[in-house]
């Protein structure tokens, strides 16, 4: 069991609940029995084991279960292609580590890295993310699906960002070959020589990069969260969530359980960081 029960203290409240999951962490109970990850605001990509809630300064982040297909996904080092160079263990990555590699596309000229990814189903929607940044002066990317030639690109700084691209997948392949490349594959700006810090890649069915997923030598899904907040129903009449980008209040027949609130599945703001919750009388 985690932090407290709300029943035993709220004879002593008279105003709202408040529960501020970016300082604490008063859950009743939490389940998860993967490893998660989460950001903090400063973006740093943090490790939470099995059962242990993902909360940061953002707060409280929960999601349904996902799976990374693209194996070895700190190794921008085993990627193939032409025109290019790569640097193991070049750069601090956003996990604190020495983990992101540099990649170097020589233009002019064809430049190009790829990583093949399966099983990918045919006709759907797959995103593919990975962290970024310049090594010296921003530029432009460019991105290209090796199966459908669908292209495009993206402005890298100096700064770590993590980019995400969803694609429809190929009706003729079970396979995804994503590519890195220069201007001779993708328009649009894209520079003839590329330098950039790369970290994190992750493929995944859906059209939404979920919290970055580790692997090594074969694909890693991490299981859904699953939180309970415990409180007398009958002296409240409604729950207000409040997360980065949205709010949504309840009554407390629409949140729809007798002794509390659960968290997770499929509540408006799963997938965001829980940042408050409201408990009003």
């Amino acid at each position: 069991m985690l932090g407290l029960s709300l029943s035993t203290t709220s004879s002593q409240r008279r105003g709202p609940i408040v529960i501020d999951f970016t300082r604490s962490a008063p859950l009743t109970w939490f389940t998860r029995s993967s490893n998660g990850t989460a950001q903090d605001v400063a973006g740093q990509v943090m490790t939470f084991g099995p059962d242990v809630p993902r909360m940061t300064d953002r707060g409280l982040l929960l999601e349904p279960s996902g799976t990374n297909v693209q194996v070895e996904s700190d190794q921008a080092s085993v990627w193939v292609g032409e025109g290019n160079t790569i640097t193991e263990d070049a750069a601090l990555a956003p996990n604190g580590y020495m983990d992101a590699d540099r990649v170097q596309l020589h233009g002019p000229g064809v430049a190009y890295i790829y990583r093949v990814s399966d099983p990918i189903p045919q006709s759907t929607a797959i995103t593919c993310s990975f962290w970024a940044k310049a090594v010296s002066a921003p530029h432009k990317i460019g991105l290209r699906s090796g199966q459908t030639g669908v292209t495009s690109n993206r402005t890298v700084t100096t700064d770590w960002q993590r980019f995400s691209w969803t694609i429809m997948s190929s009706a003729v392949s079970d396979t995804e070959v994503f590519q890195i490349t220069n201007n001779s594959l993708v328009g649009g700006g894209v520079a003839a020589i590329v330098d950039v810090h790369v970290w994190g890649f992750q493929v995944e069915i859906g059209s939404v990069a979920t919290s970055y997923i580790h692997t090594d030598t074969g694909s890693v899904t991490r299981d859904a969260d699953e939180a309970y907040l415990d409180f007398p129903v009958s002296t409240y009449s409604r729950v207000t969530f409040t997360w980065e980008g949205g709010q949504e209040s309840l009554t407390m027949s629409e949140n729809n359980n007798a002794t509390g609130v659960l968290l997770g599945g499929s509540q408006s703001w799963v997938g965001s960081y829980l940042q408050r919750i409201t408990i009003e009388r």
